[in-house]
């Protein structure tokens, strides 16, 4: 199943997650993210969460190393399941989240 979809729109990149990005996923997310990210001069990332289903911290620590890098990223159209992942750990306090 494809857990990543990518779209830009000038200097900002589009990272729509699919399904569940854990253990057994996040190494091949991480790595087509920084793919796309060496492959342009983006100065935000947008991660679009509407069909995400489930993020464990190997998914989580992906988004904080793309917020290390830069620093306008933001997580849009979260469902309630994984807000409660992304609130536990205190992502909004770091980075913009957007509930669906």
């Amino acid at each position: 199943m494809k857990e990543l979809e990518i779209k830009t729109n000038g200097n900002e990149i589009t990272f729509c997650l699919f399904g569940n990005v854990d253990s057994t996923t996040a190494p091949g997310v991480e790595k087509e993210i920084l793919d796309a990210l060496n492959g342009g001069d983006y100065t935000s990332v947008v991660f679009d969460c509407e069909n995400l289903k489930y993020i464990s911290s190997a998914g989580l620590r992906v988004l904080m190393k793309i917020k290390k890098r830069i620093a306008d990223t933001k997580i849009v159209k979260v469902t309630e399941v994984v807000y409660e992942v992304l609130d536990l750990v205190a992502i909004p306090e770091i980075m913009e989240v957007q509930k669906l």
